[in-house]
């Protein structure tokens, strides 16, 4: 599905959502939060340590059913998160949702547009903040720095629901395009900005959830993608600085990443995930696997070997509701961008740059305080080590990054 094509469709839900406004009718909702961040070891997202208040979201967002069949959905967000989103108003997704079959033991449909991901727990209600466990879902899993990319693709969604004696089984298989802004991948590939971008990620994916009749408070569900994105609109380099640049290779290793001319990168996402919810209590652990396939790459036009690397990530949270007004959290998590080098000591033996940046593990605390049901301020607090699930923003100098840090985040939320 073409970009135009998917902005047409956003305007057609905008502009009938509105008019359902006008006749009484349809859904529309809507949240604010302003996040207040604190670290003196390493900045969070951005440049600067210290405290930074550049952590903002609005969204508004509503549905239309047109008939018991046919409905609209459609999600305008504004969202500023250190230097990795700049707050420009975007589309978090639009679509038509088309239930063309309904019985009592079984439901199909298809969403067309740009729709949300099945993909682990929290990856289609993250947008939200109350929907979050804390102030972010776990960043071992659902990386802050590819945010929109999991969140949604321009494409078709098919899903389906099942209930049988065993319990409900849930499907949906989805496939499209998304575009990937900023530089992003390239500073989770090379940690530099490269002279070309990963512009846009080919998506093929699924996701299968099972609830037990036995056990109705266990959801268990398995989610896999396959991604392919190609380095495009690269800068061509004359003799002279094809010189300099070989001159700054031999110099500093770590800079070669930023003169690559070709590169196509295939990560293939497998996801297992578990959630609990006795009375009082939710209870969510997710294992994550992704083999990603570095091929076609050229430095300088340089033919380079390919690679392929396994990423392992997991965490362990545990939430409580004490009452109407007060939730109390905690978490462990892990992350390794490749598990054969779990503390990054090859990786920067061969590379020249910061092994720290290869692993995170670490352990957040927080609670959520509710004045009203729609009004609540969140603080969480994490240490760490290792500085994994920072990568992402071009303001951040990875190779100043500490292997030991902490962060304190405390957020205030409206939804209306």
């Amino acid at each position: 599905m073409t970009r135009s094509l998917v902005t047409r469709c956003g305007f057609t839900a905008v502009s009938a959502l509105l008019a359902s406004i006008a006749l009484g009718e349809g859904r529309v909702n809507g949240y604010v939060s302003q996040a207040a961040v604190h670290t003196h070891d390493n900045a969070f997202f951005e440049a600067d340590t210290g405290t930074s208040f550049n952590f903002r979201e609005l969204g508004i967002n509503g549905s239309w059913q047109f008939s018991p069949q046919v409905r609209i959905a459609a999600q305008a967000v504004s969202r500023r998160l250190g230097d990795l989103d700049d707050g420009d108003p975007k589309l978090d997704f639009a679509l038509l949702d088309y239930h063309f079959y309904s019985a009592e033991s079984s439901n199909v449909g298809v969403r067309v547009g740009r729709t949300k991901n099945a993909y682990g727990i929290y990856n289609q209600t993250r947008d939200v903040p109350h929907a979050r466990p804390g102030v972010l879902v776990p960043q071992a899993i659902y990386f802050e720095s590819i945010r929109d990319a999991l969140l949604s693709v321009d494409g078709v969604n098919f899903y389906a629901d099942a209930y049988r004696g065993a319990g409900e089984f849930a499907f949906e298989v989805y496939g499209g395009k998304r575009k990937v802004e900023g530089s992003v991948v390239e500073n989770l590939m090379f940690q530099a900005d490269t002279s070309g971008d990963f512009g846009t990620a080919d998506v093929l994916g699924g996701r299968i959830g099972f609830v037990p009749a036995a056990v109705p408070e266990l959801e268990l569900a398995v989610s896999a993608i396959d991604v392919k994105m190609e380095l495009e609109d690269v800068a061509s380099f004359s003799p002279l600085e094809v010189g300099q640049a070989f001159l700054d290779i031999v110099a500093n290793p770590s800079t070669a990443g930023k003169y690559a001319t070709s590169a196509t990168i295939e990560p293939f996402v497998q996801l297992l995930s578990a959630q609990y919810s006795p009375q009082g209590w939710v209870l969510t652990a997710e294992y994550l696997r992704v083999d990603i396939d570095l091929t076609n790459v050229e430095i300088l036009g340089q033919p380079q070997p390919d690679n392929t690397t396994k990423l392992e990530s997991y965490y362990l949270q545990a939430e409580w509701q004490l009452n109407d007004h007060l939730s109390l959290l905690s978490r462990y998590e892990y992350l390794t961008f490749d598990k054969t080098d779990r503390k990054g000591e090859v990786y920067q033996a061969t590379t020249g740059r910061n092994a720290f940046t290869q692993y995170t593990s670490g352990i957040t605390l927080g609670g959520r305080w509710y004045f009203t049901p729609d009004m609540s301020l969140t603080a969480e607090y994490g240490v760490f080590e290792g500085a994994a699930s920072l990568v992402g923003a071009n303001s951040v100098n990875y190779d100043q990054l500490d292997e030991d840090w902490e962060v304190f985040i405390l957020q205030f939320s409206f939804h209306f």
